[in-house]
């Protein structure tokens, strides 16, 4: 396989996966853009497949990807910066809340923000991007993998 030939079957898989869960979501996606290549091609297949999406950016300026940001430009999307949270909104969503990390116990705080955002605006899903070789999404606090 060569390298166009593993470019087609990856937009493919991930346009088949977007339109999934968009069928199950029933409604707009929240997309993680937290500086990673995965985001950006979820990003790709959201505009390319028409789905309703809301780009979320983490408030620190070292988790903003700036090629993401071009995307969402040229998608006519405006990324919304998603605030640290107290320490009562933290505590509430420990409570309330269920974290998915991946292991990743650094960065699981923050995924628990986008998906706090998302459930401050009525977005019924959040896509954070691959774990392996599946696709992460949030609904409702609680992580589906596809």
């Amino acid at each position: 396989m060569n390298l166009n030939e593993a470019a087609a079957m990856i937009s493919g898989a991930m346009d088949n996966v977007v339109e999934r869960l968009a069928n199950r979501s029933k409604g707009e996606l929240g997309i993680g853009l937290t500086g990673g290549h995965d985001s950006r091609v979820i990003l790709g297949s959201l505009a390319h497949k028409d789905v309703p999406f809301k780009p979320l950016l983490w408030a620190d300026g070292d988790f903003n990807d700036e090629v993401a940001l071009r995307l969402a430009a040229i998608a006519k999307k405006t990324p919304t910066v998603v605030c640290h949270s107290s320490a009562e909104q933290l505590w509430r969503m420990k409570e309330q809340g269920f974290r998915y990390s991946d292991g990743s116990c650094f960065h699981s705080t923050g995924f628990a923000e986008l998906g706090r955002e998302c459930l401050e605006r009525q977005i019924p899903g959040l896509m954070l991007g691959f774990a392996g070789d599946k696709s992460v999404a949030w609904y409702q606090c609680r992580p589906v993998i596809v």
